[in-house]
Formats: structure tokens, sequence, C-alpha cells
């Protein structure tokens, strides 16, 4: 938890957004379009660094 709450201190509110949307935006992607190739999703959200 400590953890956590200094990688959330380390970046600014318009980072975490910024990160928030871009994993939101390959969930939704993965949803709406492919809903099949699990290793590439998991692949794509695995690739967004924290």
């Amino acid at each position: 938890m400590i953890k956590i709450k200094s990688a959330l201190s380390y970046f600014s509110k318009s980072e975490i957004v910024l990160w928030s949307s871009s994993i939101l935006l390959i969930v939704v992607s993965f949803a709406v379009f492919d809903r099949e190739n699990y290793m590439t999703f998991i692949a794509s959200v695995m690739g967004q660094p924290l």
C-alpha cells in the first residue's frame, strides 16, 4: 500500500489521467473489436508503464 501511495505521489494528476485513459481505451477497444486475442490484450495492458 505504501508503494502505491509513493507511486501516485510521484506522478502528477495529468499523468495519472493520461495513464488511466490509455488503459481504458485499450480495454474498450478490446471489448468492442477483438474479444479473441487475450494474449495481445494482456501484452498491451502490461506494456503500459506505471
